[in-house]
Order: C-alpha cells, then structure tokens, then sequence
C-alpha cells in the first residue's frame, strides 16, 4: 500500500504501481473495443460528437476517443478538452439500454494531444476539469464506472504553421513533450505549489508512438517507446497517416507482438502500472466493412500478440450517417 500522501495521490490516479523486473507480457482476456473519431471536418461539432460516445456506451463499446487537431481546410472543428467535458456532463443522464452489455467500464479519451504546442499548466487544469465532472457519485447506472484516457505525442506538422510556431527539430519537440508530460503529471498528483489532486477518479496518460508504414521497429529510435514505457498506455500510430485509410497502414499480429515486447524490456526495473498488464496497447484501423468471422480472427491474433484495445476508425471526409450505423451495431467480439 502506499505510504505517504503523495503516493497515496499517485495510486488514485494512474492505479496501482509494481517493479517492473519480471513483467509478464500482455495477454488480455479479451480485447476492448472503442470508436475513435475526428474532431474536424465532418466531425466538427461537439453536439455529434457527444451524441456518438452515448450511443457507443449503448451499444457495447468499451470507449470512445476523439482526435485533438486544430484545423482541417476550414471545416469546423471541436476543442477535445471542452467536447469531453460536455461527454461527460451528459453521461450523468445516460441510462442502460435492454441490448446494452454488461461491462462495468466505459472510457473516454483524447488521442493524441501534441504537448510542445501547449502549456503543460494548462493541459493539466483541463485533464484536471474532466476528472472531476466524472467523479459524480450519483452517476447511473451506479455500477457502470467511466474512465479518462488523455494521450500524448508530437502532434503534427499542419498544426504548429497554422499558429505560427517557431520552427523545431523533432529532437526538440520531443525533450518539450518528455519534459510537460512530467509536469503534468506532478500537476495532477498534487505534487507541485498549490494545483489540487483529482478525485478518486483514474486518469490513464498514454503516449504515441510513429511508425513509420513498412518499416520494422528496430529502425526506430528507442526515444518513443522508452516514453510509452513510463506512462500507462502505447498507441502507434502509422507514419504518414493514410487519406483516405489504407488497410495496409495497419500494424499486423507480428508488429504488435515486436512492440509489445520492446515495451517490457524497456520496463525493466521501472515502476510500472501493476493492474492486469503492464501498459495498455492500442491499434487503430477500420474493419466495420468485414464480415464478423473476419473480425474475430483479426482479434483473437491481435490479443494473441498482446493488443488491448481496437479503435474502429472514422476518417474526417466520413459521412455521419454511416458512422452513426456502425457505432450502433457494436463491436464483434473475439470470444
């Protein structure tokens, strides 16, 4: 158990911690599912996007993520720490529908924020602000807990001309993300001057990772993943990004199990999270057009390799409709 307050703070929010020596490897008992959608173009405006994340907690998903870009060819576009918020304020009347499935989780989340272009204080306050709205005591149903994701990374190119940053190099983008992910994470354990600790509500920090498409891991600076590694969750995300989505972007059994293994290595004898595995490990793709075998094949090699959660993949040109039908059809599981 924790001995001090502030790991006692650190507990709440990020779950249990363990030595990292003799990290078994990942192997879920079943794989999480969640819809991961725009925050541009078609997808814009809060009010759909709030609307989506209750209809997936109705409809069998595990989550529900939105993306944090700024602009998209002058199409709208919803800040993702006030549309969470609004998630959130809404969930408080979410009632449990007759087709609705049992899981006692749902999670909501950000992926990815680029750190460099914002300020780690203020990041931290946002984080903070949906946090709290989630901690309600009279949440219903009362036994459905929901959970915060917010995912670092680097973020974009498109993003830094638009406001007019100076001009960096990804080393230097990359030692300001390692350095405001450590304030942001003293911010929210109540460890710096006066910022207040969360509730009793845990908040999972993930980190992105590039992988650059046709590329094998090893090639990869070990930079990214030795952050992943110290934080409670790992998303790779393809390099470039494909538009429109290209099947072939995304990473295989055999690419999971590569990054699922360098992640334990670089956990050796580092504190790491102790609550079923080791770190969460997210792959993103778009599979609503296949067939349900299809899909429980491609999941049972994904949870085979070490995968925890599939985000089903909506594109910002993606017409709302059609996204709304396949977020209502749920997720095929793998068991």
């Amino acid at each position: 158990m924790p001995d001090t307050p502030h790991q006692r703070r650190q507990s709440l929010l990020f779950g249990p911690r363990s030595r990292g020596a003799g990290a078994q490897p990942r192997n879920p008992d079943r794989l999480k599912h969640a819809v991961f959608v725009p925050n541009v173009g078609n997808f814009g405006l809060a009010s759909d996007l709030v609307d989506f994340a209750e209809i997936a907690w109705n409809c069998g998903w595990d989550g529900f993520f939105i993306w944090d870009h700024l602009v998209f060819g002058g199409a709208n576009t919803a800040d993702p720490a006030v549309t969470l918020a609004a998630i959130a304020q809404s969930s408080l009347s979410w009632r449990r529908q007759a087709k609705q499935k049992a899981q006692s989780v749902f999670t909501i989340g950000v992926l990815v924020t680029p750190v460099p272009r914002r300020r780690a204080w203020k990041l931290a306050k946002e984080i903070a602000t949906v946090a709290t709205l989630l901690d309600a005591t009279n949440r219903q149903p009362a036994d459905r807990k929901i959970e915060l994701v917010w995912g670092f990374g680097l973020g974009v190119e498109e993003d830094y001309l638009v406001t007019g940053e100076p001009e960096q190099t990804t080393s230097q983008r990359a030692a300001q993300t390692d350095e405001g992910i450590r304030l942001i994470r003293r911010l929210l354990a109540g460890g710096e001057h006066d910022f207040r600790p969360l509730p009793d509500t845990k908040v999972q920090l993930w980190s992105a990772l590039s992988w650059v498409v046709g590329k094998a891991l090893g090639d990869h600076p070990a930079g990214p993943a030795r952050r992943a590694a110290g934080l409670d969750g790992v998303f790779p995300v393809p390099l470039p990004w494909p538009d429109p989505w290209e099947h072939s972007s995304e990473l295989t059994p055999d690419q999971i199990k590569e990054l699922s293994e360098l992640i334990t290595q670089l956990q050796e004898g580092r504190e790491i999270a102790a609550d079923g595995w080791p770190v969460d490990l997210a792959a993103c793709g778009q599979s609503n057009r296949t067939g349900p075998d299809a899909r429980r094949g491609r999941d049972a090699g994904y949870r085979e390799a070490g995968l925890t959660w599939w985000l089903e993949l909506a594109q910002p040109n993606d017409e709302l409709d059609s996204t709304k039908k396949w977020i209502e059809a749920g997720p095929v599981e793998d068991f």
